[in-house]
């Protein structure tokens, strides 16, 4: 009985595989059948919308590093809630110095985030006087992590900048003397130094009397039209106080924020621009830490 079962899973056994094989040539043919291992699907990339500058905080849109910007230039971008607490972020240009050329408040077109991001535009004007700058974004309130700075620094150039060229120096030799240009020269330098003190209660001697870069920073210079109403520019004094403006000839106001406590001398005031020449506005900002009324001991004077 054992020896029939066994002869009968044997023949079983030769159907089947008979069977196989007639699949198989019935389904390929005479040439074969070729296996291809299954391939892997590369997803297609999905472009990014515009290109830009930024963290993963604040983005600029369509402005890369060493990009050139001409005045008056508008910036657009996105950035987090989190930098419009107050309303608004500062945002300012500076120049190859390290000197205020520009002061603006970037306000957010659109108070709804949309994918966690609010759209902010800001338009300001300059007059540059190196070749090129920095653009600053300032957050009003930062975490103080290296991860979400509180200041993002975009460097830029000023296409519109021509340095002036010097007189020659006559010489001895047969050269014609140059015939100077016919071009007449249109604008003027505003200059000259903010002053701020006291920083101390009592006088001290030391660093931490000196005023910061940023209580200079945080007193922006107002230059408007006559009417008080028209802003032409806005001038950030630098890191010791000193400040210089090119600005087409005429009359200006100039004017500063009022302070909560103190006094400013020098403005608000009214300036003339002469064609070529110099004016010189000096600036003295009185922190008023050391009256009766107030001890404050702020190493920033408020």
């Amino acid at each position: 009985m054992t020896f029939v079962a066994s002869r009968m899973f044997g023949l079983l056994l030769i159907l089947l595989s008979i069977g196989v094989v007639i699949a198989l040539w019935a389904q390929c043919g005479n040439n074969g059948c070729s296996f291809i291992p299954a391939q892997k699907v590369v997803p297609t990339p999905v472009p990014t919308s515009l290109p830009g500058f930024g963290t993963n905080e604040i983005h600029i849109l369509g402005i890369l590093q060493g990009d050139g910007i001409k005045s008056p230039v508008t910036i657009t971008g996105k950035a987090i809630p989190d930098w419009y607490i107050g309303g608004a972020f500062t945002v300012r240009l500076l120049n190859g110095a390290g000197h205020g050329l520009a002061y603006a408040q970037a306000k957010p077109d659109n108070p709804t985030p949309v994918n966690g991001f609010i759209p902010f535009t800001v338009t300001f004007a300059f007059f540059p006087d190196t070749p090129n700058g920095t653009v600053l974004f300032e957050k009003n309130l930062g975490s103080g992590l290296p991860d979400f700075p509180t200041t993002v620094a975009l460097p830029v150039s000023f296409p519109g900048y021509v340095q002036a060229t010097p007189t020659p120096e006559p010489t001895e030799s047969a050269t014609p003397t140059p015939i100077p240009s016919a071009t007449p020269v249109t604008t003027g330098i505003l200059k000259g130094t903010m002053k701020i003190g006291p920083i101390c209660p009592t006088e001290q001697s030391g660093k931490a009397c000196t005023p910061s870069v940023k209580m200079f920073a945080d007193r922006p210079i107002s230059i408007s039209k006559t009417d008080q109403a028209t802003l032409v520019t806005t001038i950030i004094p630098g890191p010791t106080g000193e400040f210089s403006q090119e600005l087409p000839a005429g009359q200006y106001y100039v004017s500063m924020a009022p302070q909560i406590m103190g006094s400013i001398t020098g403005v608000p005031t009214t300036i003339t621009i002469t064609a070529g020449k110099t004016t010189t506005l000096n600036i003295s900002v009185d922190t008023g830490i050391q009256t009766p009324q107030n001890t404050d001991t702020s190493p920033d004077g408020f």
